[in-house]
């Protein structure tokens, strides 16, 4: 009896064990939330003093001083690919920027058929609409801009869709997500062990019992009946004891019967 209560305690807890798995991993991935790192590179060129003057950087044709670089991979590590969405990068600064180049790429298993520019009607705010934004993992979709000079303006990105949020790359997600997949790897592992366990050890343990019952009821033996069953109910009463946690104490009060 006390074995099919260890057997039962241990489905109960690879139960839960799953159940805060799949609410952990629907908490971390179910929203439709982007994540973006950003970085800037300016200048993007550097070259010792010494011969500075003997190069020159154009862009086309027209000699300029250097450029800056501006940033931002955007994860989408949620569980579907987004429809239809629109990316905004706002320039916040007074100060006039030369914008020479704008782009959003995928990643690159994905073909960037269906990344379009926005007309926003702003010089200072650039948009980027995305047929599919799939499903990235580890990968991302890059966007750069790359203005004239040796200084990068500050950049605000969003997102135009009102389903649809973006904020900072959240690092602690990937430590979560392996103890998620190592909690997961554990449940479905320990089911099956706690099957066969049980049912190895209730086949062992009847063996055993069964030969000391007979050595017990034997011939050669003074005892009575009764005092063999009282001796075998005391060998398995001491032989299943277990110190009892608390959670196992709660359990045994729960399941008990007047």
């Amino acid at each position: 009896m006390e074995s099919g209560k260890n057997f039962v305690l241990e489905v109960v807890k690879a139960s839960i064990i799953a159940a805060i798995t799949i609410f952990f991993t629907i908490w971390i991935n179910g929203s439709n939330e982007l994540e973006y790192r950003d970085g800037s590179r300016a200048p993007y060129f550097s070259y010792p003093d010494a011969i500075e003057k003997d190069l020159e950087i154009r862009h086309k044709t027209t000699p300029i001083d250097n450029i800056s670089v501006v940033e931002y991979a955007i994860h989408n590590r949620t569980f579907t690919d987004l429809e239809k969405v629109r990316i905004y990068v706002k320039v916040q600064s007074d100060k006039k920027f030369k914008l020479i180049s704008r782009k959003l790429s995928p990643p690159n298993k994905i073909p960037a058929l269906d990344i379009e520019d926005i007309d926003t009607g702003s010089k200072n705010v650039l948009g980027f609409e995305v047929g599919v934004l799939k499903k990235t993992g580890d990968e991302y979709y890059y966007l750069s801009l790359i203005f004239e000079g040796r200084e990068a303006p500050e950049t605000d990105i969003s997102i135009g869709n009102t389903n649809i949020d973006i904020v900072k790359y959240k690092k602690w997600k990937d430590n979560s997500l392996v103890i998620l997949i190592v909690l997961a790897v554990y449940t479905v592992l320990l089911i099956p062990f706690g099957f066969w366990a049980y049912y190895s050890g209730k086949r062992s343990k009847n063996r055993f019992t069964n030969k000391f019952k007979d050595a017990l009821s034997s011939t050669s033996s003074d005892l009575t009946s009764d005092q063999v069953k009282f001796t075998i109910e005391k060998y398995e009463e001491v032989r299943d004891h277990k110190e009892d946690g608390w959670f196992k104490r709660k359990w045994a009060a729960f399941t008990s019967t007047e």
